[in-house]
């Protein structure tokens, strides 16, 4: 027999835990309603229930007072969807960084040294937009390496136009080569 005897306890090392952060939000959702399906809660009115219960106490409290938790109390996806709209930004879709938040990731980044393949991927991680990538990625590596890299990309295309950014592929695949210490 399952149910609620089979919910961890709030504040057990098994119970999930919001961070409070907006990119843990769908995470923290997703968690409780495992366990709630794992445990034959799989109500709407349960997820509800378990989402605040396990949450820290000001989150719970103005998660409770949320139209869909108090109207009928039992629809899992109003629910979601309305306390995701106090978390902008949450959903992937909705994530984007803003100009500030590139220019911020640029600095921060050139800051580090790029001395290894591994820092090449960990700057790679970092998941620049599309829409930036070629732009930006090379304005991303600390200054010494960055004059190796750009005399090495110029030199692979002497007619490129200095109006135009380098194509990340490309910066990305000269970077792999420096670093790998192919002669």
């Amino acid at each position: 027999m399952s149910g609620a005897r089979d919910m961890p306890l709030r504040g057990s090392n098994k119970a999930p835990k919001f961070s409070g952060r907006t990119e843990d939000i769908t995470c923290y959702l997703k968690d409780v309603e495992q366990l709630c399906v794992e445990a034959g809660l799989d109500t709407g009115k349960d997820k509800i229930h378990w989402v605040i219960r396990y949450a820290d106490h000001n989150e719970a409290e103005f998660w409770s007072t949320l139209d869909a938790a108090t109207d009928g109390f039992n629809d899992w996806d109003a629910f979601s969807k309305e306390l995701l709209n106090y978390y902008p930004g949450a959903s992937v879709k909705d994530r984007r960084y803003t100009k500030a938040d590139l220019e911020t990731l640029l600095y921060h980044q050139v800051q580090k040294p790029m001395g290894s393949l591994e820092d090449l991927g960990k700057y790679k991680k970092k998941k620049l937009p599309e829409d930036y990538i070629n732009e930006k990625f090379l304005e991303g590596f600390p200054p010494r390496f960055w004059n190796s890299l750009l005399t090495r990309l110029q030199l692979s295309d002497l007619d490129h136009d200095i109006d135009e950014p380098w194509e990340f592929d490309l910066v990305y695949k000269h970077a792999n080569y420096l670093l790998s210490g192919a002669k």
